[in-house]
């Protein structure tokens, strides 16, 4: 369902930004500093993997502020 989402709300140009997970949940839940379930969990990777940015929480235009601030900065 997820990748149906993405896909069909996506533009074609930008689906490759998109990391869907199938595979070592624990792992990913670590990295993400998972703690609530139905709280958003976003994180920005350069192109080489490393985390640049992370979040976790209610989205809120300074939350979206950064990570436009740590997109802009990895470019």
């Amino acid at each position: 369902m997820a990748s149906h989402g993405i896909k069909s709300g996506t533009p074609k140009e930008q689906r490759g930004r998109f990391l869907l997970v199938y595979h070592h949940e624990t792992e990913l839940k670590i990295t993400a500093e998972f703690s609530a379930p139905d709280e958003a969990y976003v994180l920005a990777l350069d192109r080489s993997g490393a985390i640049r940015w992370r979040f976790h929480g209610l989205v809120t235009d300074e939350a979206v502020m950064q990570l436009r601030t740590a997109l802009a900065a990895s470019e």
